[in-house]
């Protein structure tokens, strides 16, 4: 019953309990001495990814004058949350947890001849060492992890590019894949795996859409079965599915509308984004 929120202005994570209803602020907990956060906004849906609690644990995308890293809220869940630094030297671009493992993807330079010159790499660590790392041999558009979602029994990486995009599903433990998925309806200007959130009996896949109405769509537990397509019922761009969440069958689906306006069309702050909730 708890939410944290990053405060990229006061380099905070701050906590809201939801108490007989109503959201109730938390603890605050500054961040380690000298760091910051990272997330990087390839699709101008907003920055994100960059943050993930899985109900004990927290840890964040971090970045210090000395390199990139993880910052960890140990006691997550409790009154008195500290915060340290884990040093990675790899730049991130998202972080997920589950089951006592944290799973962060990264962006490395490479002498391939890859237009950008820069492989994605997948890694899996314990608060104490790395344990697994996949560099992809065939991803697309060079995104491979920009979002990603893990049980205790599967780990969702995404490869999401304009007008297209695909979630790869890994058995968790084995690492080895078990399932591919694309957009069941190609949305123009569509970027599916632009989200992902897993829980319970739902896998949720945002595909935000800049040129029409974006979806959110939930598949089964291994994504083999697609359930429903969610949708804000807005005419037009509406950028719907650029974030999701579900927890003990709910599920949240954010719209990159701010203010009922988009970009530089968008009222003056404070922001105000839409979620929906199922």
């Amino acid at each position: 019953n708890r939410v944290w929120l990053s405060n990229r202005v006061s380099k905070e994570v701050e906590a809201f309990d939801l108490v007989g209803g109503q959201l109730v602020r938390g603890p605050r907990v500054a961040l380690p001495q000298g760091s910051s956060y990272y997330s990087l906004d390839s699709y101008e849906f907003g920055p994100g990814h960059s943050l993930a609690y899985d109900g004990s644990h927290l840890v964040a995308l971090g970045m210090k004058p000395t390199g990139a890293g993880l910052i960890t809220l140990t006691g997550a869940d409790g009154p008195k949350p500290r915060a340290s630094f884990i040093e990675t030297n790899l730049p991130g671009t998202s972080v997920v947890t589950a089951a006592g493992y944290v799973v962060s993807s990264k962006s490395t330079p490479s002498t391939s001849s890859i237009p950008t010159n820069f492989l994605p790499k997948v890694q899996l660590r314990d608060t104490k060492s790395l344990l697994w790392e996949m560099t992809p041999s065939n991803f697309q558009g060079n995104s491979f992890g920009y979002s990603m979602a893990a049980t205790e029994s599967m780990l969702w990486i995404a490869s999401p590019v304009m007008n297209g995009g695909r979630v790869d599903g890994y058995r968790m433990g084995t690492f080895q894949p078990a399932i591919s998925i694309i957009s069941p309806q190609g949305i123009p200007g569509g970027v599916f795996g632009h989200s992902i959130a897993a829980h319970g009996p739902y896998l949720v896949i945002g595909e935000p859409s800049n040129s029409a109405p974006g979806a959110a769509w939930v598949f089964s537990a291994d994504g083999n079965t697609l359930l429903k397509r969610l949708e804000s019922g807005e005419a037009g761009r509406d950028r719907f599915g650029c974030r999701v969440a579900v927890r003990n069958g709910r599920i949240l689906v954010g719209s990159g509308r701010i203010n009922g306006g988009f970009g530089s069309d968008a009222p003056a702050p404070p922001d105000h984004r839409p979620v929906f909730l199922w």
